[in-house]
């Protein structure tokens, strides 16, 4: 009885006003701002994007010039070892070059007329050139003197390049002939016989099996190096073809000739498809020489009308003809000029480029820069937004807190 009247007496009585919940303790104000602002901060890294940018992709700039020569370049050639240059020119003489530097070397003259060719052997001990007087000489470079030299041929010589293993030399003549001599005794060793016209360039494939010659009788051949058989054609070009080089691994050859084409040709004499271009470019203009970078994946080609050169890119990942694909180009010219050859240095950060301006001229490669950013998608501006409203909220609290 007396519960129950003490419980009709709380019911009855007047209602009491709460008592104010004790402020929170600041400890928990700054532990739930540290764990927001983690929160937003990696939902807003969550949401942004890193973007790694590859600058200057081949960044290629003027590095020395080399003059000293009285006459027009003909060609202008790397040492193995990339550290000298060597040219030739219309002034009959044959001039080494620091590739660093720029400064003359050496003066080769032996020559009575306008030399078009000169190269070294793959050691780099010797030289061989030739030219207009239809001489072909051999210089040792150490020395700087003249070791042998063949004369009375019928035609002046266009090519000469020494065999992988610098035994033997090839040769190509305006007559149409190419010849194979020994590199020690200067005797005849075999002929290429097939063109019509102008040899205009001979060159030995990476592995030395096969020699390739590129004629103005608008073919280009394949020929087996020891017995000098004609294995067959590798392109037919539409007009004279000025030059043939192969890639490191062999298996395609780049060909460029005066229409202004660039052929990129199956070369490895084991396939059984027939002989065709897996792709070519008309590059608007005649074209005197295509050279093959080190890594394969570039192609240098000088233009006849002598007053640019031009660098092809090519996506080669994988060593097969079949999976070239073009994927660029850049320029190079200066005022005046007028190129005739260009070749990349062995470690194809280096292109030098003869001009009949009496001058060469060499391009470096820069390394590839690097640079990195980080790109924020919209929802991390919202996360951002919604960050600076909870601190408003935050700072009004706490000036409650302080006015209580």
């Amino acid at each position: 009885m007396r519960e129950r009247d003490q419980t009709l007496t709380d019911a009855n009585a007047p209602e009491q006003a709460s008592a104010p919940l004790p402020p929170p303790a600041r400890g928990s104000l700054r532990r739930r701002l540290r764990f927001s602002l983690r929160t937003m901060l990696f939902f807003a890294l969550l949401a942004g994007s890193p973007v790694i940018i590859y600058a200057n992709r081949e960044p290629w700039v003027p590095g020395p010039v080399l003059r000293g020569h009285t006459d027009g370049l003909h060609a202008a050639v790397f040492s193995p070892d990339g550290k000298k240059v060597l040219s030739a020119a219309r002034d009959g003489t044959v001039r080494e070059w620091d590739a660093a530097s720029g400064a003359e070397l050496r003066v080769y003259t032996g020559h009575e007329r306008a030399v078009y060719t000169a190269n070294y052997t793959p050691d780099g001990t010797r030289i061989v050139s030739g030219g207009l007087d239809r001489v072909l000489l051999v210089w040792d470079a150490e020395t700087g003197k003249e070791v042998k030299r063949i004369g009375g041929h019928d035609a002046h010589i266009l090519s000469a390049v020494y065999s992988q293993d610098g035994k033997r030399i090839a040769y190509g003549m305006f007559d149409g002939s190419a010849r194979v001599v020994d590199a020690q005794t200067l005797e005849l060793v075999g002929e290429l016989k097939g063109h019509t016209r102008s040899v205009e360039c001979v060159t030995y494939s990476p592995d030395g099996k096969y020699l390739s010659t590129a004629s103005g009788d608008t073919t280009v051949r394949l020929w087996d190096a020891e017995t000098f058989a004609e294995i067959r054609a590798i392109a037919a070009t539409k007009d004279i073809a000025h030059c043939v080089d192969f890639a490191p691994h062999g298996q395609w050859a780049v060909v460029s000739d005066k229409s202004g084409e660039v052929g990129i040709h199956a070369a490895a004499p084991t396939r059984v498809v027939r002989w065709k271009g897996v792709q070519s470019l008309n590059l608007g203009g005649a074209v005197a020489r295509a050279r093959v970078a080190s890594d394969g994946c570039r192609v240098l080609v000088v233009f006849s009308n002598g007053q640019d050169a031009g660098l092809l890119a090519f996506d080669n990942q994988f060593g097969n003809v079949a999976e070239l694909s073009f994927l660029g180009t850049c320029e190079f010219s200066w005022p005046g000029c007028n190129i005739t050859d260009g070749n990349f240095s062995p470690a194809g950060n280096k292109i030098v480029l003869a001009s009949l301006d009496k001058t060469a001229r060499i391009y470096v490669r820069r390394r590839p820069e690097w640079w990195w950013g980080y790109f924020w998608l919209p929802q991390t501006w919202l996360a951002i937004v919604l960050l600076g409203c909870f601190a408003w909220s935050w700072r009004k609290d706490r000036r409650e807190l302080k006015t209580n």
